[in-house]
């Protein structure tokens, strides 16, 4: 036995010890007498160490049995944890043991005695450990499986009480809540963001009530009553669903996600970020100094002013190859070089601004804006997140729309200026022809609703369904690979209504689609640059980049995918 100590509390404090048992029955004894001494010095009340200790002396003899089956008696390293609130049992065994609670079948509890000859003896073990624990996970780690067991503290005679119940949690000083005031016959909608993880959640007036109250003082029982009192009755798995939801997002004191990596600490210093102070104060002069330009008006003058760019197209600049020559830019003054540098700056920044100030027209408050610098460009960011808890859809569709304005007037701009510069300064053309080139790549990935940008955006709000990509490739690899989604996990998922079942066959395929199609276009179109004996060292250069580039994400998307399936967790209760 190698006792790991770590850490201390307030009240309880945190320890780890961790025992290397052979999988012999034998052996139970003294795993018993271990967990109730262990549990019992974190003053963890009698009766739910004596729960505890049940589930796990449940799980070591089945992985004991399991192991003799196969002859095999490798060590089985069990880890025990608590803190103030609850804890963790772990048992980590070799994959080849066929211990693997996912393939268990459903317990069906008999109710005579006459139905006890068909009773599911395989699955009752684990029917038994989730009966007396709150949390049962299970986990593939590479050649070995885990299974992680979970128990929160509760006060002698309330054992039956939900787990959440008699927690205190309190939201982390970086998570931001921001509840818009009820409309006439509309309930109170809200959002928690964390910046630090990127995870928002929705909030309904429930969640809104009991989010409001999260000091760390009051426990959720006592928001549970309040609640009950003054809003009507809540359900405690709501709470139960609303913490696991917070405490995943890092939203929660003491729940901050682990360390970063060297590898994200030295990417994080490449790209300095550079915040703005008072964003939402920033955002607000900005919108009162604009007046009338951040509304329908504004909106229609950018429209025309993009739609105008056809004229110059179509008139001016027919006789001149639109194609950019990198030859040609190459050639250009720095001052034209620098200019193309500014104007691709401003107008992704203005493209951000737009987002930020059609939020703040509509309510909404902007909480982090600022510059960071990647690679060799600075990049303008605005964060309008407070937009999903607009009231109405298209309020949330034309924040998101905004941007795209903004760009389709860029190129509009880029398209006079480049037929107005055509005969007196041929280079600068090439410089503004290179702008609107630009700017009409980025509108078309911003159109693109099978990229995570604004059209996606757009699309999940217009649809009313969140993380639509994910959800959609999950929904396809489930019912194309069954296997990929055992059948214990399955019955824990809420299964798509019929609308968001059509949504998910729709979107996954065509954004499979659109993804093979972003992998071969580029191939087919710059693998002749290769080959002709014309093509400039530049084309070639930039054409062996792109294709680097390429084969470099899908090597690490594939590297992804293999670490996340080597390494998987499951939830069984």
């Amino acid at each position: 036995m190698r006792p790991i100590l770590a850490g201390g509390g307030t009240n309880v404090p945190k320890r780890r010890v961790v025992l290397q048992l052979p999988t012999d029955p034998e052996w139970m004894p003294m795993l018993e007498d271990v967990v109730r001494r262990f549990f019992a010095r974190m003053r963890f009340p009698a009766r739910l160490c004596r729960t505890v200790a049940a589930a796990v002396l449940e799980a070591f003899d089945n992985l004991a049995v399991a192991s003799g089956k196969l002859g095999l008696r490798e060590p089985c390293r069990i880890s025990l944890a608590a803190t103030g609130e609850a804890v963790t049992v772990e048992l980590s065994y070799n994959g080849k043991i066929p211990l693997n609670p996912l393939a268990v079948g459903e317990y069906e509890t008999p109710e005579t005695s006459r139905d006890i000859d068909a009773l599911n003896a395989d699955a009752l073990w684990l029917h038994l450990i989730k009966r007396r624990m709150d949390k049962v996970f299970f986990r593939v780690e590479g050649a070995r499986h885990v299974l992680s067991l979970v128990k929160y503290r509760r006060q002698e005679g309330l054992e039956g009480e939900s787990w959440v119940m008699r927690l205190t949690p309190q939201l982390t000083a970086t998570a931001t809540l921001e509840i818009r005031p009820p409309e006439a016959g509309k309930p109170r909608r809200g959002i928690l963001y964390n910046p630090a993880t990127g995870v928002a959640l929705k909030l309904g007036p429930k969640e809104c009530y009991v989010v409001e109250r999260l000091d760390g003082q009051r426990t959720i029982h006592d928001i549970y009553m309040e609640h009950i009192e003054n809003a009507g009755l809540i359900a405690p798995r709501t709470l139960a669903i609303l913490h696991e939801r917070m405490e995943k997002g890092g939203m929660l004191h003491g729940e901050s996600p682990p360390g970063e990596s060297w590898r994200k600490r030295l990417f994080r210093l490449t790209r300095p970020n550079f915040v703005i102070p008072r964003p939402d104060a920033v955002i607000t002069a900005l919108h009162n100094s604009l007046g009338w330009f951040v509304g329908p008006l504004g909106a229609g003058f950018l429209l025309a002013l993009g739609a105008s760019g056809l004229y110059p197209l179509l008139t001016r600049l027919e006789n001149i190859p639109l194609a950019v020559k990198l030859e040609t830019i190459g050639d250009a003054p720095p001052l034209a070089l620098a200019v193309l540098y500014l104007a691709v700056l401003v107008m992704a920044g203005v493209h951000e601004l737009a987002h930020g100030l059609v939020c703040k027209h509509f309510g909404g408050r902007v909480h982090h804006m600022g510059v960071v610098f990647s690679w060799v460009i600075f990049v303008f960011y605005c964060d309008s997140t407070s937009a999903h808890a607009l009231p109405k859809v298209g309020q949330k569709v034309l924040v998101s729309l905004s941007g795209m304005l903004t760009t389709f007037a860029f190129l509009g701009l880029g398209l006079w200026m480049a037929a107005w510069t055509a005969d007196a300064a041929p280079a600068w053309s090439m410089i503004w022809r290179a702008f609107s080139f630009i700017s009409y790549c980025g509108l078309t990935m911003n159109a693109n609703p099978f990229l995570k940008m604004d059209a996606y955006a757009m699309l999940t709000d217009a649809l009313g369904i969140a993380r639509l990509r994910e959800r959609s490739f999950a929904y396809l690899r489930q019912r194309i690979f069954t296997w990929a989604a055992p059948a214990a996990v399955r019955k824990h998922v809420r299964p798509p209504t019929r609308r968001e079942r059509l949504a998910f066959w729709c979107y996954g395929l065509l954004g499979t689609l659109a993804s093979l199609a972003f992998i071969v276009l580029p191939i087919m179109k710059l693998g002749p640059v290769f080959v002709q004996e014309s093509a400039s060292h530049i084309r070639i250069v930039v054409a062996a980049a792109i294709l680097f580039f390429l084969f470099l994400r899908l090597a690490r998307q594939v590297q992804v995918n293999i670490a996340s399936w080597r390494n998987r967790e499951y939830r069984l209760l």
